[in-house]
């Protein structure tokens, strides 16, 4: 599965890579694992419809990878995510994971990974989009409680060095993934906001405290409400966590 950074092909200027890199596939222009870079997203895609902003100091990339029998899409956002974790982590930076797919410091976002599944000739692909602020000083009006390297480490980074730092991250855990050396599920959840007491989020519009119980490979939670001790099953659709 890590041969998607075997084949990575750079471009100056994108609206999202994720809608190139599915356009690309549509098209049946390729068909093998592809990595895209781009070093400046106009239109950037985050969960649910959302934007992403990154501008020309955010690393943006996208890749691809064909979902085998007994795989499933969110198995790669959680290898994504735990990798971007673990490269903060290196930079004594700590983070962590508000589910789904979005990585969180001191309360401020840093990064996130979009996933979307794709049906090409009887194949199935995830293409998985990451976005990390890396040399963003400052970030528009619109955008609350954002940050990036530059505003925690004070100092500029190389934007391609981080890129190579992380996908060598996501690849080394697609290996061990594969060669079933730790539980995937497990390691999100140790990383996971939420999964060790109860947080404020809302839950289909309505606020509460909730803590997660369980998780499965699909993404699936188990939440119990604080107080009322019910349990709920909800996907990204139904909940949302606060940031703290």
């Amino acid at each position: 599965m890590h041969t998607c950074f075997d084949h990575i092909s750079y471009f100056e200027s994108l609206d999202s890579s994720n809608d190139y890199l599915i356009e690309l596939y549509k098209s049946s222009s390729v068909l093998s694992p592809l990595t895209i870079y781009v070093d400046h997203q106009i239109k950037g895609r985050g969960n649910m419809s959302k934007t992403w902003f990154s501008g020309k100091f955010g690393l943006t990339f996208s890749f691809s990878i064909n979902i085998l029998n007994q795989q499933f899409a969110f198995d790669y956002n959680m290898i994504t995510t735990i990798a971007i974790i673990k490269l903060l982590h290196n930079l004594d930076i700590q983070a962590y994971i508000k589910y789904p797919n979005d990585i969180v410091v001191s309360g401020r976002k840093i990064a996130g990974v979009l996933t979307e599944v794709i049906n090409v000739e009887s194949k199935k692909y995830a293409i998985i989009g990451v976005g990390l602020n890396v040399n963003n000083k400052l970030f528009p009006n619109s955008i609350q409680n954002a940050t990036s390297l530059h505003q925690l480490l004070l100092q500029t980074s190389n934007k391609h060095d981080i890129f190579k730092s992380l996908i060598f991250n996501i690849k080394n855990l697609m290996i061990s993934y594969c060669n079933q050396e730790f539980d995937l599920t497990k390691l999100f959840l140790s990383h996971l906001k939420a999964s060790h007491t109860y947080v404020s989020a809302f839950l289909k519009g309505k606020k509460g405290f909730f803590k997660i119980l369980h998780l499965t490979r699909q993404g699936i939670l188990t939440i119990e409400e604080s107080g009322a001790k019910c349990k709920y099953t909800v996907s990204s659709n139904d909940i949302s966590f606060v940031l703290s």
